[in-house]
């Protein structure tokens, strides 16, 4: 639900905007058109739904200290049926998250966080295709849009997902549609299983520098996605 009150805020918002500059488009069925009525509409139903946002919002998995002080860290090598890319990307995942979470001061933090930016960009990942990683299943579903979302889980608690409404994914386009032929190979998927997967790594998605030191989360327009035998 929170998703489906985020679009309509985020709509509302629009509207009256634009309905300040133009109300006769804004409140059409009213007689009098005037920017004090488009914001007795408009204004309401922009707080109620901000409200119904904030109250629906999920919880979060750790707080930033939370996330330093109680999230595995394992940096031993993974399953050896991981390809080389991937564990490269694993492996400096690790290496930085365990500096981070020694570090005594935000200066020090944020310079390892640019640090960790500047290897994984020498992986030469980001904006090509990943293939045959491995992984298994963290969540499937359908946003309120009827498309699906998947999210999937490496190791050393890092998260490979589509995004999750159509508002974030207007550029991306990894949302998977019902037509596609790869929503049909996902359908007898469930949480916990096994995957091997094939795609483009578009971006980092963290707001928090310390929860995506620590467990980061990459948006991936995902080509293949296949269970693991």
């Amino acid at each position: 639900m929170h998703d489906l009150f985020l679009i309509l805020f985020r709509v509302s918002c629009a509207i009256l905007i634009f309905g300040l500059f133009v109300p006769k488009y804004a409140i059409f069925w009213m007689q009098i058109k005037s920017r004090q009525r488009v914001a007795a509409v408009y204004g309401p139903a922009v707080l109620v739904l901000l409200i119904l946002a904030l109250v629906t919002t999920p919880k979060q998995q750790a707080t930033t200290e939370a996330a330093l002080t109680n999230a595995p860290l394992d940096i031993s090598a993974a399953a050896s049926s991981n390809p080389a890319q991937e564990q490269q990307f694993i492996d400096t995942i690790a290496k930085y998250a365990a500096s981070y979470r020694k570090a005594t001061s935000v200066v020090e933090r944020t310079k390892i966080w640019r640090d960790r930016e500047d290897a994984i960009a020498k992986l030469k990942i980001m904006g090509e295709q990943i293939s045959g990683w491995s992984g298994h299943i963290k969540q499937i579903g359908l946003n309120p849009e009827g498309l699906a979302v998947v999210v999937l889980s490496i190791d050393n608690g890092i998260t490979i997902r589509t995004n999750k409404d159509g508002f974030s994914d207007a550029q991306d386009h990894t949302l998977i549609s019902q037509d596609s032929d790869l929503y049909s190979s996902i359908l007898k998927l469930t949480p916990g299983a096994q995957v091997r997967f094939t795609g483009t790594m578009l971006k980092n998605s963290d707001t928090s520098e310390a929860n995506g030191m620590i467990k980061p989360t990459y948006i991936v327009k995902f080509e293949k996605i296949e269970a693991q035998e």
